[in-house]
């Protein structure tokens, strides 16, 4: 398996460069974005939790649906067998 890394040159000052270092190896005490809206973040953590529990109930209705597919799977090998039976007994009789 091949590794790959990606490197992205760009120039810093050199007062940025611990913050960014501190960054990168994770090692900052906490993180912020100061790009968030406050006031619109609930709205969109409340369609961000729609959008899951949609998911959520479409997997579950997957599941179900492959349950049944596999009961039908089953009865048509069942009948598939059950009627190369009589084809033999109608091959002896």
């Amino acid at each position: 398996m091949t590794e790959k890394c990606v490197v992205r040159n760009a120039q810093y000052r050199r007062g940025g460069l611990n913050k960014r270092e501190r960054h990168n190896e994770r090692k900052n005490a906490g993180y912020q974005n100061e790009d968030i809206v406050k006031e619109r973040a609930a709205a969109i953590t409340a369609v961000v939790e729609q959008k899951q529990e949609a998911a959520a109930a479409l997997d579950e209705q997957t599941v179900k649906k492959k349950r049944q597919l596999d009961g039908l799977e089953k009865k048509t090998a069942a009948a598939k067998q059950e009627a190369a039976d009589f084809e033999d007994i109608d091959r002896i009789s």
